[in-house]
């Protein structure tokens, strides 16, 4: 943990869970001046386009958006993706209110038991 945080590495092993449902979650990491951009990487081109999405209303233009800074990351690569986390679960047929969802976020006050009709 201390050579990652001191920069003194080639490659470390790091994850990141979101938090919130939208891509900035993932992206926002990698600017200049993030706290959690542990890599080294800067790119005045890439934090340029990060402030313009998150100055973005128009959902089809911040996707626009989001796939340029995908391929300036994919070109330039201070990162390298090698799984992303997987979730199953085992629900029975009687619970209800119960839905997946990506953050793997399950409130359960509307989750009830009901047994199924014959």
């Amino acid at each position: 943990m201390a050579a990652r945080k001191n920069m003194e590495h080639d490659i470390v092993r790091a994850g990141w869970i979101a938090d919130y449902m939208d891509p900035s979650n993932f992206f926002d990491i990698l600017r200049s001046y993030s706290g959690n951009n542990n890599t080294g990487w800067k790119s005045a081109q890439y934090d340029e386009l990060m402030n313009l999405i998150s100055e973005t209303a128009d959902v089809g233009r911040r996707n626009e958006l989001f796939e340029e800074a995908n391929r300036i990351l994919a070109e330039e690569m201070p990162v390298l993706p090698l799984y992303y986390y997987s979730d199953l679960n085992l629900v029975h047929t009687a619970v209800q209110g119960w839905y997946d969802n990506a953050m793997h976020f399950h409130p359960l006050k509307h989750v009830y038991l009901q047994e199924p009709t014959p």
